[in-house]
């Protein structure tokens, strides 16, 4: 299905935001999201799915050591790199939405909230890029902090 351009009626593709004859631009609306959370969630894992869904802070934290118990982080890349006998780079770290646990001097033991694949509680190592004797490359987590909503 194609578009028409109103000004010079040249057929354009649907995704087009200029008209390939004229140049003229065309009218882009844009589309408001549904709030993901819902206001009359009270059962336990309703209340998890809250946390996941509130939206993320634009800023990094200044200090990873300024979280306290409780507060509610994601992880957005970071982990380390590991190359075995045959020079193949096997990556770990974790990613996902965690709830801090504990501050240690390199960086957080939290607990996952509703992550695949990971159960437990979890060292997000946030110290200073290192190599270890093994060969093993450790990289600092890069982490964002989840905007907790006030409850009136």
């Amino acid at each position: 299905m194609k578009k028409k351009c109103p000004n010079c009626q040249t057929p354009n593709g649907v995704r087009a935001l200029n008209c390939k004859s004229c140049g003229k631009g065309f009218i882009i609306k844009k589309v408001k999201q549904p709030d993901l959370v819902s206001p009359k969630a009270s059962t336990a894992k309703s209340k998890i799915t809250q946390l996941i869904n509130r939206k993320l802070l634009k800023d990094v934290p200044e200090d990873w050591r300024n979280l306290k118990r409780g507060d509610i982080f994601r992880v957005v890349s970071g982990g380390g790199q590991w190359k075995n006998n045959n020079k193949e780079i096997i990556s770990f770290g974790y990613k996902g939405i965690f709830k801090v646990h504990i501050i240690e001097t390199n960086g957080i033991v939290a607990y996952p909230l509703k992550t695949k694949g990971i159960c437990g509680s979890c060292f997000i190592y946030c110290g200073k890029e290192r190599v270890l004797e093994s060969g093993t490359i450790l990289y600092p987590h890069k982490i964002v902090k989840v905007q907790q909503k006030v409850k009136n």
